[in-house]
This record gives C-alpha cells, sequence and structure tokens, in this order.
C-alpha cells in the first residue's frame, strides 16, 4: 500500500481554520495549521484537492507506485500578510486624515478580496507536489 502524506506548514492567515481534503472527489479528512497528515492509497492514477468554506485548491493529479510515499503540501494565499499590512496602513492613513491614499488602497484590497471569494475562490489554497 502506498502512502500520501500531506503537510500544512504553520500560518496565521486561516490558522484556526481546518482544510478539508479530498481524494478521488471523496471526503478523507481534515488537516489543521501547522499538521502532517497521512493517507494510505492505492497504485495507480489520483486526484487531491483542498477546500476551506466555499472556496478551495487547485487539483493536484498524482501517479502513486507501488508502496510509495507522496508528499505534497497545502498553503494558503501567498500574499495574505501583505494585504493585512496594507489594510493596517489604510487605517492609519485615515487618522493622518489621508484620504486619498487611505481610499486607493482600500479600493485595492476590496478587489483583491472580491476576487479571490468569487472568481479566483478555486485559487484561494495552493496544493503542489514536493517531489
Amino acid at each position: 500500500m502506498s502512502t500520501l502524506k500531506i503537510n500544512r506548514p504553520f500560518e496565521f492567515v486561516n490558522g484556526a481554520r481546518n482544510y478539508s481534503i479530498f481524494i478521488d472527489g471523496n471526503f478523507s479528512g481534515k488537516i489543521k495549521n501547522g499538521q502532517r497528515v497521512e493517507f494510505p492509497l492505492s497504485e495507480g492514477e489520483h486526484t487531491v484537492k483542498a477546500t476551506i468554506d466555499w472556496c478551495s485548491s487547485n487539483t493536484l493529479f498524482l501517479h502513486i507506485h507501488h508502496d510509495e510515499i507522496k508528499e505534497i503540501k497545502i498553503t494558503g494565499l501567498k500574499y495574505m500578510p501583505w494585504i493585512l499590512m496594507l489594510g493596517l496602513l489604510a487605517v492609519y492613513l485615515c487618522t493622518l486624515e489621508l484620504w486619498i491614499y487611505a481610499g486607493i488602497l482600500l479600493l485595492i484590497l476590496a478587489i483583491y478580496t472580491i476576487y479571490y471569494l468569487s472568481f479566483g475562490r478555486e485559487k484561494y489554497l495552493k496544493i503542489m507536489d514536493n517531489g
């Protein structure tokens, strides 16, 4: 029997929320922030996808050989900490009454958020093969 190891590094964003793991379209379990889980798999072709609420990752296609151990990694949005910092900067600019600059930053934040909660919802998480 082959094994699929899934690693979720510790991240501040989405840290309190679990990702649901789907292998071959079937719910296989959940993974917590900073956790590593293992799933037994049969030899052959498999698909892996992660979801969080209505958002998800890309679908990863794997070919597993007999007795192979395959490792993959799931992460959240790469630039989300920077986006949160821009939000704090916008609030700070409001306190300085620099409304135009704060408005521009808030518009960027709104567009980014709306994209990942609508059209980009299947790119909210990233799942990748480690080897």
